[in-house]
């Protein structure tokens, strides 16, 4: 303790300040990286879903409606996609706050 305060009482003590905030900062960091790093893996596989069934969308409506404008069958896609999106997340967002984790 006394070594620290010695420290302090040189001309030095604006380096040393500066070292305790710098410390400070990287702990915050580290701790925020804890507790957001499954968050974010699990973000990065939701993505490469994601991909993966927008390829598998694509070449359903490529294989059957090869004729027909693929923009029309597109749009419709989209609607149908997003409308299950939204009702997933209401489900999810509901059935978490009946069990209290939200």
């Amino acid at each position: 303790m006394n070594k620290v305060l010695e420290k302090l009482n040189r001309k030095d003590w604006k380096y040393h300040k500066a070292r305790m905030q710098v410390h400070s900062e990287f702990g915050g960091f580290a701790k925020h990286l804890k507790q957001n790093f499954w968050t974010l893996a699990i973000s990065t596989f939701g993505i490469a879903t994601g991909l993966l069934w927008y390829d598998l969308v694509k070449a359903i409506i490529d294989d059957f409606f090869p004729n027909r404008s693929t923009l029309d069958i597109k749009f419709y896609v989209a609607i149908l996609i997003t409308f299950v999106s939204i009702t997933v997340t209401y489900i999810i967002t509901r059935f978490q706050k009946k069990n209290g984790t939200s």
